[in-house]
């Protein structure tokens, strides 16, 4: 008797204590799906602001008029769960000077802000290109001229707004 005594009491622990891991467990479970929900709402939501963004970004892009005789080759546009960017490629006869003269122009009444030039870099070597950066708001743009690559490249230059990422690292972000 006294052994079944200590089985029933020995077994009344053991399903104690599976009770308690049971409820561990179950607890987990539910946390670890909380927080699964929770980061799919989020992605969720940031998938859509970014493909919000893409679309407005396009349609700043297109209401920048390119200059005279300067053709649309390309357009393009991305956008991933925290970023945009829209734009597209050019070809055209104009010398950089009158290209970027024209953008200065028309950049600026759209209330977008020079922000710097440099030259444009092929893996850190300099090939006779520039690189342009403007901002307005939480949007960057670049223009990038192509000079003596324009037939390699099979344009002339390409002008990209982005939102949430920087596009190009040769020039850093600067806050206007």
């Amino acid at each position: 008797m006294e052994s079944m005594k200590y089985f029933i009491e020995f077994g009344e622990v053991k399903m104690k204590q599976n009770r308690k891991e049971y409820l561990i467990f179950v607890l987990l479970v539910v946390i670890a799906a909380g927080v699964l929900v929770s980061t799919v709402m989020q992605t969720s939501q940031s998938m859509s602001e970014s493909m919000n963004k893409e679309n407005e970004l396009k349609n700043m892009f297109h209401s920048i008029k390119p200059p005279p005789g300067a053709v649309l080759k390309d357009v393009e546009s991305i956008h991933k769960t925290t970023s945009a960017s829209a734009g597209g490629k050019y070809i055209t006869q104009l010398t950089y000077d009158e290209i970027r003269t024209y953008y200065d122009n028309e950049l600026k009444k759209a209330g977008w802000t020079f922000l710097k030039e440099e030259p444009l870099r092929d893996w850190g070597k300099e090939f006779g290109g520039r690189t342009i950066q403007y901002k307005k708001e939480d949007y960057f743009l670049d223009l990038d001229y192509y000079g003596s690559r324009e037939k390699e490249f099979g344009f002339t230059y390409e002008l990209y707004i982005s939102w949430g990422v920087y596009l190009f690292s040769s020039i850093e972000r600067i806050d206007v």
